[in-house]
C-alpha cells in the first residue's frame, strides 16, 4: 500500500474539512450563538491542558527510556510541558470561580492568555525546524540547548502577556475581527511549509502527525478564532475544540 499517497490525500481532506466547517458556521444561523456561561470554555481549556500534559509526558518518557531518541521528540516533549503551564494559566484566569474571587482581573485577560498559548506554540515549532535535520547521535549534545530555549520562551511569553493591561483589539464589524490572531496563524503556516518541504512526513508517522498538527493549528487561527466576533461565540468555542484535536494529533506524533 502506498502510504505516501494516502497521507497526501488525507492532508487535503483535513484542510478541506476545516475550511468547510468554518464556512458552514459563518453562513448558518449558529454563527451568532453565544454561550452565556464560561463553563463550556473552562471545560474545553481544561481538556486541552490535560492532553498537552499527556503529550509532553509521553514524548519525554519515550525519549529518556530509549524507545526513540530523535531530537524532535525531545523538543515536542519539553515544548508541550511548557504548553501545559501556559494552558493551565489560561484555564484558571478564565474560570468563573476565579473571576468571582478576583473581580479586578481585566475582562480581556481571556483573549490575551489564549493568544499567549498560540504564540508560544507557533514560535516553538518554528524553532523546531532545525531538529528535522539532526541525527540521533547529536541528541545528547543539543538537549541542554533545547531545555534552555523552551524554558526561556515559556518565561518570556508568560511575563510579556501578564504585563499587557491594554484592551485586546476586537472589531466585530470587520471580517477579521481579531487581527492579532493572524500572527501565530502565519507562523504556523510558515512552519507547515518547512515541514512539508524538508521533513519525511510522507513516510514517517512522527512527522506526518506533526504536519497535521500544524495544519489544524494554522486553520484554527486563520479560519476560526480570527473571525470570532465575541467571546464564547460559535467560532470561538470551535477554535478551542480544534486546539484539543490538534493536541491529539501531537499526541499521535509522539506515540507513533
Amino acid at each position: 500500500m502506498d502510504y505516501s499517497r494516502v497521507r497526501i490525500i488525507t492532508f487535503f481532506i483535513v484542510l478541506a474539512v476545516w475550511i468547510g466547517c468554518s464556512i458552514t458556521i459563518e453562513l448558518s444561523n449558529i454563527s451568532g450563538w453565544i454561550a452565556h456561561s464560561s463553563l463550556l470554555h473552562t471545560l474545553l481549556q481544561s481538556i486541552a491542558t490535560v492532553v498537552a500534559l499527556f503529550t509532553g509526558s509521553i514524548a519525554l518518557y519515550r525519549y529518556y527510556t530509549g524507545q526513540s531518541q530523535i531530537p524532535m521528540l525531545l523538543f515536542i516533549g519539553i515544548g508541550f510541558m511548557g504548553t501545559t503551564i501556559i494552558d493551565a494559566y489560561h484555564a484558571f484566569l478564565t474560570a468563573s470561580w476565579f473571576k468571582h474571587a478576583f473581580p479586578n482581573i481585566p475582562p480581556t485577560v481571556a483573549e490575551w492568555s489564549w493568544l499567549s498559548t498560540r504564540m508560544f506554540l507557533s514560535i516553538l515549532f518554528i524553532l523546531s525546524l532545525p531538529a528535522i535535520f539532526q541525527k540521533k547521535e547529536g541528541a545528547q549534545a543539543s538537549s541542554k540547548m533545547i531545555y534552555a530555549t523552551i524554558g526561556i520562551l515559556t518565561g518570556v511569553i508568560l511575563i510579556v502577556f501578564m504585563q499587557l493591561p491594554i484592551a485586546y483589539p476586537v472589531y466585530p464589524d470587520q471580517l477579521i475581527a481579531r487581527p492579532l490572531e493572524l500572527i501565530p496563524g502565519c507562523l504556523f503556516v510558515i512552519t507547515l511549509i518547512g515541514y512539508l518541504a524538508k521533513s519525511p512526513w510522507k513516510s514517517e508517522g512522527l512527522y506526518y502527525w506533526v504536519v497535521l498538527f500544524l495544519l489544524t493549528s494554522a486553520c484554527t487561527q486563520l479560519f476560526y478564532i480570527d473571525l470570532s466576533k465575541h467571546s464564547h461565540d460559535t467560532l470561538y468555542l470551535a477554535a478551542h475544540f480544534l486546539k484539543i484535536l490538534s493536541y491529539g494529533m501531537a499526541y499521535n506524533a509522539v506515540s507513533s
